[in-house]
């Protein structure tokens, strides 16, 4: 995987918040804010994150800040 895939510790902390909306983001709709052209995350990294397999020493960012991104 290229460098430019990894999911940097912010936005782990965002998926995190974003994992508890509701009404709740599907996983499409949570990776389309972090892939861009050049970078493609893969999806199974939002169950990783959402199963606390990885990243899980990463707290949720704050609510008001997911919403702004």
């Amino acid at each position: 995987m290229s460098r430019s895939n990894v999911l940097e510790p912010n936005e782990v902390a965002m998926i995190k918040t974003m994992l508890t909306l509701r009404p709740a983001l599907s996983q499409q709709a949570i990776l389309s804010y972090f892939t861009r052209p050049g970078r493609d995350i893969n999806h199974a990294r939002i169950i990783d994150i959402a199963n606390g397999t990885t990243w899980a020493w990463i707290p949720p960012a704050p609510l008001q800040a997911t919403l702004d991104y």
